[in-house]
């Protein structure tokens, strides 16, 4: 979020109508993605990770439900 405020053009921003473009707002942030992957395929690397947050923040919780048509 943070480098597509700054450098929104870079990430499919259209100014003219003030939203990104989906297609390259997609490939600019695989981009980022890959390169942070790639940096800690050393395993040296991964030691500077910062750890996982403790598990009651992991669990979401869901609903599922629905309307049937009655007529």
């Amino acid at each position: 979020r943070i480098a597509s405020k700054k450098h929104p053009n870079e990430f499919g921003y259209n100014s003219d109508e003030s939203e990104f473009i989906a297609l390259r707002l997609m490939q600019a942030v695989t981009a980022r993605v890959n390169d942070v992957c790639l940096r800690y395929l050393d395993n040296a690397r991964l030691d500077t990770l910062p750890p996982p947050p403790p598990q009651s923040f992991k669990e979401y919780k869901t609903v599922s439900s629905a309307t049937k048509n009655s007529r």
